[in-house]
């Protein structure tokens, strides 16, 4: 999980985008047992920003 909080509409727009489905697996989230949680596709740490195009739940 990220170590920067992500705010509550980017997190939002993230999981609409998403519908559910993880955007690496396509498993949906109910198929998985817990909620997609939006997270970093380039981590923080390595410059990632926090932005839609680099979250994916």
């Amino acid at each position: 999980m990220s170590a920067e909080w992500i705010p509550v509409a980017l997190r939002t727009e993230v999981q609409a985008r998403a519908a559910g489905l993880c955007e690496y697996c396509r498993v949906h989230e109910d198929d998985a047992g817990l909620p997609r949680e939006p997270d970093h596709i380039v981590a923080d740490q390595h410059d990632g920003r926090t932005t839609s195009e680099n979250l994916g739940p």
